[in-house]
Order: C-alpha cells, then sequence, then structure tokens
C-alpha cells in the first residue's frame, strides 16, 4: 500500500521532469510508452531504495510494511517526506545514469561498425559517424554518481561519534546526573562474584550499569519484602556497593499489570545512589510502553537543568538482574516523596498559618477519602480535578489543617480561572517555576497535563511551587496505546491551571521572556537525547527482545520509538517558537 501511495505521488512529477529533461523523446516516442517506461523506472527505484534500506538498517525499513500503525507512525515521524524524496532523487537520477551508460556503449559500437542499437533504429536517432560529443554525457555521468553518493548517505545510519562536546552546552555534570562518565573504569564488584549471565550470552558489561536484586526466589508483590541489592558497573568505584540490606514490592498503578512490571526499594539504610543525596527510597520504572527508554530520562535530565525546578528525579538507566535472570533495562530514580533534597517541605510542626504540603492532581478518586484525603476542584471547563495528598499524611493532619490547605489551593484555582488580580495570585504561586514547568511540559507533548502528574508543594514562608515532573508515559505526541498520530500543532494544555493562565498578558510576556533565555538549552538537549540513544541503544535492544515479540506491533520497535522520539522533539520546538511567539499581547478570554 506505501509502494502504490507513493508512486502515485512521484510518478506525475517523474514524468514531467524526464520529459521536460529530453524533449526530443517527443518527436519519436507516443506520451504512452514514455508513461509506460517511467511506471516501470517509479516502482524499479523505488524497491531498489527500500531495498538498500533495509540492507542497510533492517529495523528502520520495517516501519514500511502494510501494516496501518506503521504507516500511520512514519507519517508522524516525517518519513514519507523523507524517504519519498530521496526516491524522487534516485528515479530521476538512475534512469538518466543508466541510459546515458547503455546510449555511449551503443554509440560507440555503431561508430565501430560493430553493432547498430535497435532502438536507435525505432526511434530514427541512428548515431552519426565520427566522434561524439561526450562533454555533456561526461558531466551528466559525474554529476549521477555523486547524487547517488550522497542519497546513499542520507539512507545509511551513520554511527559516527558527535562533534558537540560536553562542555559546549550547559548540562550537569557527573556528580550532578551522571549523564556523562567514563565508562571504561574499573569496578569493585568483579563479575564473577555474582550469578548472572556473562558477555557470551548476550549482555556485554560496558556501556549500562548494573542492579543486582536477590530476594532468595520469595515473589515480589504489593508488600515489601526482604532482599539484597547490589550495584556495580558504574564507571565510578565510589557509587558501587555490594549485598545492601533492602526491601521491595511492586509499584504503580497500570504499569504494574504488564508483563515487566516496575519495582519500589526500600533501604535499610539512607543510600546514595550514584552520588546523589542519600534516602531510603527509590524506584525502578520499567517503561515497557517506551521502548526508546528517552522519554521519562529526556524530562527528568531537561528539569534538572531549569534553575526555577528546585527538584528533579535522578535518572539512570540500569540493567536489571532479578535472582540471577536478566530482567532487561530499567531506569532508576528518586520516589517523590516529602524529604529534605527532594520535595523539602516536611516540618517539626504543622501551622495553619504558615502551610506546608505537596499535593498532586488526579483525574479520579483513587488515592483516599474525599474531605479527608483527597479534595476536589472544578478544571476551567467545570469538570472535576482531584487533589491527593503527599505530605502531610492523613493520619498527621487535623480537619482544621486540611481546610487550610484546601482553601489555598481553592483561591489560586479561582484566581487563575477568572484572571481576577494577577498581582494577588504572585503572591500565593511562584509563577516562575510554573513557566519553567509548563514550558518543559509542552515541549514534551504531556497529554496528562490535564488532569494527573502534575505535582505541586509549598514550604513554610514560601509560595506555591510546580514540580517535580513525573511520568511521561503519555508523551512525545502518543500514549501508551500508540493509538493517536504524532505531532500536535496547538497547546497541549486544553483544561488546566496554565490554559486560564494564558487569558493574562503579563504571564503570557513571562512566558516569551522565559522562552528567549532557555530555548537553546531546549534544542541542545535534543542532541543529548540522541546522543544517550547511542550509548543505551544495545541495552534497549536487548530489552526489546526479552519483552516485546517480533509479532507485536512494529511501534514497540525501540530503534523506531527512538526515531519517533527524537523527530517529535525536532518539529515540537519549531511548533512552540510559532504557538509562544503568538500568544495574544492583551487579555482576551480564551476559548
Amino acid at each position: 500500500m506505501f509502494l502504490v501511495i507513493s508512486f502515485i505521488l512521484l510518478a506525475p512529477g517523474m514524468v514531467s521532469v524526464r520529459i521536460l529533461w529530453n524533449k526530443k523523446a517527443i518527436e519519436y516516442q507516443d506520451y504512452r510508452i514514455i508513461i509506460a517506461d517511467y511506471v516501470i523506472y517509479s516502482f524499479l527505484i523505488q524497491m531498489a531504495v527500500y531495498g538498500f534500506m533495509f540492507f542497510t538498517n533492517p529495523s528502520r525499513t520495517v516501519s514500511f510494511i502494510p501494516n496501518i500503525d506503521a504507516i500511520s507512525h512514519v507519517l508522524s515521524a516525517g518519513f514519507v517526506f523523507k524517504y519519498s524524496f530521496m526516491a524522487l532523487i534516485l528515479a530521476l537520477i538512475l534512469p538518466f545514469f543508466i541510459s546515458q551508460v547503455i546510449s555511449f556503449c551503443s554509440n560507440t559500437k555503431a561508430i565501430e561498425g560493430e553493432s547498430i542499437n535497435k532502438k536507435s533504429v525505432a526511434t530514427n536517432t541512428l548515431p552519426k559517424k565520427g566522434k561524439q560529443p561526450l562533454t555533456f554525457k561526461t558531466v551528466a555521468l559525474f554529476f549521477s554518481v555523486i547524487g547517488i553518493i550522497f542519497v546513499t548517505y542520507l539512507i545509511t545510519d551513520r554511527n559516527t561519534q558527535s562533534t558537540v562536546s560536553q562542555d559546549s552546552y550547559d548540562i550537569q555534570k557527573e556528580d550532578d546526573s551522571v549523564v556523562f562518565r567514563d565508562i571504561n573504569a574499573q569496578s569493585t564488584v568483579s563479575q564473577d562474584s555474582y550469578d548472572i549471565p556473562k558477555e557470551d550470552e548476550g549482555v556485554v558489561f560496558r556501556d549500562i550499569p548494573v542492579l543486582i536484586i536477590n530476594t532468595h526466589d520469595a515473589v515480589i508483590g504489593d508488600d515489601f519484602i526482604n532482599t539484597t541489592i547490589t550495584l556495580a558497573n558504574t564507571g565510578n568505584v565510589e557509587f558501587e556497593f555490594e549485598d545492601a540490606s533492602a526491601e521491595i514490592r511492586l509499584r504503580g498503578n497500570t504499569t504494574r499489570g504488564l508483563p515487566k512490571r516496575p519495582y519500589r526499594l526500600r533501604f535499610e539504610e539512607n543510600t546514595s545512589m550514584f552520588g546523589s543525596n542519600a534516602h531510603r527510597n527509590w524506584v525502578l520504572l520499567a517503561h515497557y510502553w517506551d521502548t526508546s527508554n528517552l522519554k521519562n530520562w529526556g524530562a527528568y535530565t531537561l528539569a534538572q537543568q531549569l534553575e526555577h525546578q528546585s527538584f528533579a528525579p535522578l535518572a539512570i538507566h540500569v540493567e536489571v538482574f532479578l535472582n540471577g535472570e536478566f530482567q532487561g533495562l530499567y531506569m532508576l530514580s528518586d520516589h517523590i516523596a516529602a524529604d529534605e533534597g527532594r520535595v523539602d517541605v516536611r516540618t517539626e510542626e504543622l501551622n495553619d498559618d504558615d502551610l506546608a504540603f505537596a499535593i498532586e492532581l488526579d483525574h479520579n478518586e483513587r488515592y483516599g477519602v474525599m474531605g479527608e484525603e483527597i479534595f476536589m476542584l472544578p478544571s476551567m471547563n467545570d469538570t472535576a480535578r482531584y487533589f491527593s495528598f503527599r505530605y502531610p499524611d492523613s493520619d498527621d493532619m487535623t480537619q482544621e489543617h486540611f481546610n487550610a490547605i484546601y482553601e489555598y489551593v481553592a483561591v489560586v484555582n479561582d484566581l487563575i480561572f477568572s484572571n481576577s488580580d494577577f498581582e494577588l495570585l504572585n503572591t500565593l504561586i511562584d509563577v516562575e517555576s510554573f513557566i519553567d514547568f509548563y514550558l518543559l511540559q509542552e515541549f514534551f507533548g504531556q497529554k496528562e497535563i490535564n488532569w494527573k502528574s502534575v505535582n505541586m508543594y509549598k514550604a513554610q514562608g514560601g509560595k506555591m511551587r510546580m514540580g517535580p515532573v513525573w511520568d511521561f508515559d503519555w508523551a512525545v505526541g502518543r500514549g501508551p496505546q500508540y493509538d493517536t498520530l504524532g505531532i500536535s500543532s496547538s497547546w497541549f494544555s486544553s483544561d488546566n491551571w496554565f490554559r486560564g493562565l494564558m487569558q493574562n498578558l503579563t504571564f503570557n510576556s513571562m512566558v516569551q521572556q522565559r522562552w528567549d533565555e532557555i530555548r537553546d538549552k531546549f534544542e541542545m538537549h535534543i542532541v543529548t537525547m540522541a546522543e544517550k540513544s547511542v550509548v543505551i541503544r544495545e541495552a534497549t535492544l536487548r530489552d526489546q527482545k526479552l519483552w516485546h515479540s517480533e509479532k507485536e506491533t512494529l511501534l514497540f520497535q525501540a530503534s523506531v520509538q527512538t526515531v519517533s522520539v527524537i523527530d517529535f522533539l525536532s518539529n515540537r520546538i519549531i511548533i512552540m517558537d510559532s504557538l509562544i511567539e503568538n500568544l495574544p499581547t492583551q487579555n482576551v478570554e480564551m476559548e
């Protein structure tokens, strides 16, 4: 189907250009012969293009087979334009290249009296005796070869070293997020000291840190069970430890029911991971739906670079072994909690007049009892939005304190949607943190920004801030089920606080100013993510082989999702340029 569609798009252009290229063909051949000739050329050239693509990069080429999900993906990823353009170049170059070679050989033989080309007789174009001018043919042959080489270069997947140096853009170094590290450093934990597969069984101890969990064959469920944990192959011996006592259980809501399960870790003692703040609680995110393993990593590491996001979760890829069995690629991250070094709002004593809290927006009542553990406020479109508490715990909170927090958030909600008093609103919320959070969510195309996975907090003596960022499974243009087409040309915020804030001139002006300040950082982060995809490539393929069979939808293929993520962000930043530039410059009522 894809070949037929692309042929329909390409054939008229190829025929027209070829006729214009060689007008004399009209004098000797019927149009029907010319069209039939190039119909054949079209199919042959396209088959050659896709065949060569498969030879150079099979995993990318599979997205062209007749599969509606695959077609929707390549449409959203921009593949149609890219490879149809390549096919068009080859379709114009190769026929002329071949015809000139044949013509050159035929004319040479005719001149020498050895043979006469039959097609020349049929078309009344017998070669004349004497030396033929070869200047044009030589130039044409030369540029045809150059063109073919150029298209080959475009199609081939090149694993070259990036020319962007670590110091050429502003990202956190090893002591913060371990984005770059010496992966050849000697590990203090030997490969033979624990029972996991060796390199000849498909696991290469070179590119990814390894986390070994041993529950002594106890089954991991909803309740914590005892385990020991070893961290090795980090590239920095100071980060590594062996057989640390801990507990483990399942985590997540929908994701805990998937074949590849996420986990919550709770160490016996505060434990630092990769040089970060020491805590007892950590999480292992499975990314079953995101086989690129880039969405959460990209969002969290970008948030680490934004100064108005005072806390952003750790994001480190690790390969996990459970009781000696390889479990694939996971991402180690912070457990979001009110604690020093994380969401730092915990106080010795609750104060109704100087509130401290951490809450999360959700779209249902699953996290507690209404009026005691959760509360509800209307959205911009009067849809129920629920807020659950991360801090304080319901056991520590009096009804008066609950009511005080509810009233604070309700006032913020009313001020945003009514657009009545931005100066008063600015005394209650940290607008800069809202803007950074908002721009990052929009950049990654986070659908859930309207109804869930939106965290906010307030420390005593401070304003309410947005963050930390969390859970980007539904981001980057697609949900876990991959049931929607790619890149939106509008805001993802449609029924939330940010949409309400866009009614205000002052807020819009601040968004434009902030985007000018951090846009280059966002753009360079796309390069960082592309480089990261190279680092984890082999690990993602091992994970894909373990958890996703070849019979599953092609969109679960790591290479396809990786290209989709990078393509989405590359297009999204351009869309955001236009959206932000065209924000209203006066107070208007948003539709």
